[in-house]
């Protein structure tokens, strides 16, 4: 690797640098690797190291740069371009990353890394069928691919075939125990089941929690102050914050915050920006975007900006950082809003619901401590540019259109079921489904087949592909009621059709989850009437909605229903953002009195 423009005393400042990343202690590790790199572009194992450290810690493009001086030399060094396809994929350059790996597997046609990553550029993009058969060829080589396995397991939960996702999670835990990550997901695909147990999804969660605790001893953090009234930093850790339920949920509370005297400070952990993620970053005196950085790296980071209140809004959700809560870099720690269930984790000292979601008989399911809003525990932020509310379609159509506008694997067979017992009982309804966003023709024409196949008859239903949202909120004008699924109900889709003044029948069940309906419902000020506790009070409820009676009632709703709920509690963001900052300074006075704060 010398040569005689080497500079002087090279070997010395690289063997420190190579203790200084063993240390972990990065920068200064760069610090003298960078301008050896620039002296000693011949150098591979300089350049190397230099641009695996930059791309540990997010600077791609700068790594990307020195691999391809490396591969100009060596362009057939797989490792090279294995780490040049996963830095591109990272950056979004698919089209570079799919090239640098189908070389590799050119080059060594049984490199189960290479076609897994083939496979995951596939699975990005949207083709599960070629990110299938990628898998497939991994685990022909070796059937016990942990991340070939669980990756198939992602894919098949992704379409609502959960049977498969649960014995692919279940092989993932057989090969390795300790995968938290596949644990996670196989609790967190459990809510998508016809019958959830809460009752073992938070035994199971608890377990998990135990498992990430022990994995991860926490931080040394520092203590909770006994000054319980000063101005708090907030740290709000989340991979949803763009155009996602949980944006659209939280840009209302981050709006009406500024009188609070609260700072907030984001860890996002994503890499996509959007037009909210534009409108709701001024909020932030700070924003990390830290879907690159270590477990330990973030858990740092929020340590070192002295947070004293982290609020997760991941849970178990895709984008979840459940191995930095486990180290418990803040003092105080708080789940809330983009999951539904406990975390499991012991750092996690407090979850936000309120009245209806989790009643006392179910606090027994949450390893936090269960604090509840006074009225709804999220606030809808009304959409920016909603077309106007349209006539009841029924009144010109002679008929009721029912909607379901849920990802599709909300619509299980029960589900279908109900679906197909209305339509038994009465000849004046049809259906408009709309899979959620991203559902391919073919999976659309599965979920044809499906329904034909339970007895709804083709001529009566619709299944139509997604839509950019102005042009979805304007295609409420098409239907008069909209049936939620159930046990796992709608939280975005039941707020945006109250908006678009079609009101959403919901049937109640057990936990958090399955009461979401409800607690949206009621929040809007709906009658009673719009909620049911079991499924023939459901049926029973949508056949009444499809009779000519019906119609004039629904029609007068429907024309006062976006004034009603505008000022109801589920979109008055104004009284909701004073509501949930009292409510952590509750939790905040809680944690001081405590002698046990931040152990």
């Amino acid at each position: 690797m010398s040569s005689p423009s080497s500079p002087p005393g090279w070997e010395a400042t690289f063997a420190e640098a190579v203790r200084l990343q063993r240390e972990n202690r990065w920068e200064q590790a760069l610090a003298l690797l960078m301008p050896l790199a620039e002296k000693m572009p011949q150098a591979s194992a300089v350049q190397n190291l230099t641009a695996v450290l930059l791309a540990q810690h997010g600077r791609l493009v700068e790594a990307v740069v020195l691999w391809q001086r490396i591969l100009a030399a060596e362009p057939d060094n797989v490792g090279l371009l294995a780490n040049l396809g996963r830095a591109c994929q990272m950056l979004e350059r698919k089209l570079e990353a799919l090239e640098y790996f189908t070389r590799a597997v050119q080059l060594q046609p049984r490199d189960p890394l290479a076609m897994l990553n083939i496979g995951a550029i596939h699975q990005m993009e949207g083709r599960p069928d070629e990110a299938l058969d990628w898998y497939a060829r991994v685990l022909a080589i070796d059937p016990r691919h942990v991340q070939a396995l669980f990756n198939s397991a992602l894919i098949h939960a992704e379409a609502g075939q959960f049977g498969l996702a649960h014995e692919l999670y279940r092989r993932v835990l057989s090969i390795d125990p300790t995968h938290v990550i596949a644990q996670a997901q196989f609790i967190f695909t459990q809510h998508y089941l016809e019958d959830p147990n809460p009752a073992q999804l938070a035994a199971l969660a608890r377990r998990l929690g135990a498992q990430y605790a022990a994995l991860h001893p926490r931080f040394s953090s520092w203590l909770v102050s006994g000054d319980t009234d000063r101005p708090l930093r907030i740290g709000l850790l989340s991979a949803d914050l763009h155009d996602h339920p949980v944006g659209y949920f939280i840009e209302g509370l981050l709006t009406h915050s500024a009188s609070e005297g609260v700072t907030w400070i984001a860890y996002a952990n994503q890499t996509k920006r959007t037009v909210l993620t534009e409108r709701i970053a001024p909020a932030f005196s700070a924003w990390h975007e830290v879907s690159h950085w270590s477990d330990d790296q973030l858990a740092g980071r929020i340590r070192d900006d002295r947070i004293d209140v982290l609020l997760d809004l991941s849970g178990m959700t895709s984008g979840h950082r459940l191995g930095v809560l486990a180290r418990r870099p803040a003092p105080v720690q708080v789940t809330w809003l983009g999951y539904f269930g406990t975390t499991g984790l012991p750092g996690v000292q407090a979850v936000i619901a309120d009245p209806v979601c989790v009643p006392p008989s179910e606090e027994q399911w949450f390893s936090e401590r269960v604090w509840r809003m006074p009225r709804t525990r999220y606030c809808f932020t009304p959409p920016q540019n909603a077309p106007a509310v349209a006539e009841l379609p029924a009144l010109h159509r002679g008929e009721i259109t029912f909607g379901c506008f849920q990802a599709l694997p909300k619509i299980n067979d029960k589900v279908v079921h109900a679906w197909v017992r209305i339509a038994e009982r009465t000849a004046r309804a049809r259906w408009r489904i709309r899979c959620g966003l991203n559902h391919s023709e073919d999976e659309r024409q599965l979920l044809r087949q499906r329904l034909i196949a339970a007895g709804l008859p083709a001529e009566r239903f619709q299944v139509e592909p997604s839509l950019k949202r102005t042009q979805y909120l304007a295609s409420y004008a098409e239907i008069d009621v909209a049936l939620d699924t159930f046990p796992y109900p709608g939280g975005t889709t039941t707020a945006e059709a109250l908006w678009m003044g079609v009101p959403t029948l919901v049937l109640s069940t057990p936990g958090m989850l399955g009461r979401q309906g409800e607690q949206i419902v009621a929040a809007a000020g709906l009658p009673a009437e719009w909620i049911c506790l079991d499924e023939d009070t459901y049926i029973d409820r949508a056949v009444a909605l499809a009779e000519p009676q019906a119609w004039p009632a629904l029609a007068r709703l429907r024309k006062g229903l976006r004034e009603q709920v505008a000022g109801s509690t589920l979109f008055d963001n104004r009284r909701f953002a004073r509501d949930w900052h009292h409510l952590i300074r509750e939790i905040w006075r809680d944690a001081c009195t405590r002698k046990d704060a931040g152990d």
